[in-house]
């Protein structure tokens, strides 16, 4: 019995110790895994805050105010191509922001200027009324030159057809100093250009902005 007594006294120490050294382990462990936890939150809470700071950079609703602005400006652009319009993205910006266009009205005064100087350049082919006729194609060019250069003071499309007007200008000036061309009504001509241009240039946009404002509504 005496003998036994202190080989179990042994045996609980053993356990105790054992015991202790279980507990100091995953205390250990417990303790090493709750670092590791909390260094990998604090690497997740740094990496959030730069994200956040590059985000906040351009906020969300100013990329969605851009994503928003470029689809539209693709739209207007589809829109005006479709109607045969080729105009820049400035040109459709200012189109845009500008009342709906107006049918411009029949120029009945350059018409009958360009009719009348015409008629004296096939006359002039007989040697009558050289003066006269030279005379009357500088005042007829000033008048048109003039009407052109209202047009670049207009909206963005008007300018846009001034620009194509006054390059048929300089081909229509151009004949004037061939002497077997005369007999071309080039003047009358260039006048119903001009005005056909620009009708067709406003009956496009009205198609183009009815179309932008049925979209708008779609969305709405």
């Amino acid at each position: 019995m005496h003998v036994m007594e202190p080989q179990r006294n042994s045996d609980i120490r053993n356990a105790e110790v054992r015991y202790k050294r279980q507990v100091a382990n995953l205390s250990t462990a417990a303790h090493i895994d709750a670092r590791t936890r909390s260094r990998h939150r604090r690497r997740r809470l740094a990496s959030d805050q730069v994200e956040g700071t590059h985000e906040s950079a351009i906020p969300i609703t100013g990329r969605s105010e851009q994503l928003l602005r470029a689809q539209q400006q693709k739209e207007a652009e589809r829109a005006f191509t479709e109607e045969g319009l080729e105009y820049g993205p400035e040109e459709i910006g200012e189109i845009l922001k500008a009342q709906e266009p107006e049918m411009p009205s029949f120029p009945y005064f350059l018409f009958i200027l360009a009719v009348i100087k015409d008629l004296l350049d096939s006359l002039d082919l007989t040697g009558v009324g050289a003066l006269i006729t030279t005379l009357l194609s500088v005042v007829v060019g000033g008048i048109l030159f003039l009407w052109i250069l209202a047009r670049f003071k207009g909206a963005a499309w008007k300018r846009s057809q001034a620009k194509k007007m006054a390059v048929r200008l300089l081909v229509v000036c151009g004949i004037e100093f061939v002497p077997f061309l005369k007999i071309i009504p080039s003047n009358t001509v260039w006048v119903c250009l001009a005005y056909s241009g620009e009708k067709r240039a406003a009956e496009g946009i009205r198609t183009a902005l009815g179309k932008l404002h049925s979209l708008k509504r779609l969305r709405g």
